[in-house]
């Protein structure tokens, strides 16, 4: 959804005295309540972890998100400026894959063709299965990349784990989506809350170690998605209940911050 696409619907309906909270693709019409994630951050953590992977050096593919979206505009930024800091790792090619396996397969197996060799590939989640079929299409080996967890993705790393193949996911915590809820609710309540909140919490991270353990039972990435998806929660919800003011955005003990 584009920052702007809802604007006027969105504006009647506060107009209405309809509270609208914005959540992960958030928009930009003032009246609106803006929940965001630090998507940013996110990315550079991926451009951090392939650059340790590849001793500093490198060819990296960039798998964008939807076009005109702000997390793909934030994570493309994210990956950018993370590369500023390693002058050996180079961007080679960036292509839209729509956070869908297919699209992002056709995507790559088209760029492929014209890209020297890619020894990394930067995602924004949820894509991975689909870019590495297109490495397998085009007899390229599948290269170090930020995978997903859905399941697909995790069935097909924990086997290749199997091979020596190593890599890491990074993936949006669940249950952040809970918090903007709770903004909802606090100011239904009359409470003063920022137009503008970032959610300061803990990628879902997923380790090579972890990926050995499951031995191919992807069931087991699910279940601890969500136990992650219940200790999220316990950050928007259960923390802002302590009893110490910290918090610009709720006086509370939470980890929220304001933008």
């Amino acid at each position: 959804m584009s920052p702007t696409a809802l604007n006027g619907t969105i504006k009647k309906a506060c107009a209405t005295g309809i509270v609208v909270v914005s959540f992960d693709g958030i928009v930009d019409e003032p009246c609106a309540y803006r929940v965001n994630f630090d998507f940013k951050g996110w990315a550079m953590q991926g451009v951090d972890y392939l650059t340790q992977r590849l001793n500093g050096k490198g060819n990296i593919l960039e798998v964008r998100g939807v076009a005109g979206i702000s997390v793909d505009n934030l994570m493309h930024e994210g990956v950018l400026e993370g590369l500023k800091k390693y002058p050996s790792m180079k961007l080679v090619g960036s292509l839209h894959g729509d956070w869908t396996q297919s699209v992002a397969q056709k995507a790559v197996a088209g760029i492929l063709p014209t890209l020297p060799q890619v020894d990394g590939v930067e995602t924004e989640s949820e894509m991975s299965f689909g870019i590495v079929q297109a490495f397998k299409a085009a007899n390229r080996p599948a290269p170090p990349m930020i995978i997903g967890s859905t399941y697909p993705e995790l069935q097909w790393w924990s086997e290749q784990s199997k091979s020596g193949y190593q890599s890491r996911s990074l993936s949006n915590p669940p249950g952040a989506v809970s918090f903007a809820f709770w903004v909802a609710q606090q100011v239904l309540a009359g409470k003063k809350i920022p137009k503008d909140v970032t959610i300061n919490v803990p990628l879902l991270e997923i380790s090579q170690q972890e990926a050995r353990e499951t031995r191919g039972d992807a069931a087991g990435w699910h279940q601890r998605r969500h136990l992650h998806l219940a200790a999220d929660r316990g950050l928007a919800r259960q923390e802002v209940t302590r009893a110490r003011p910290a918090c610009a955005v709720c006086s509370r003990n939470c980890r929220c911050a304001r933008t």
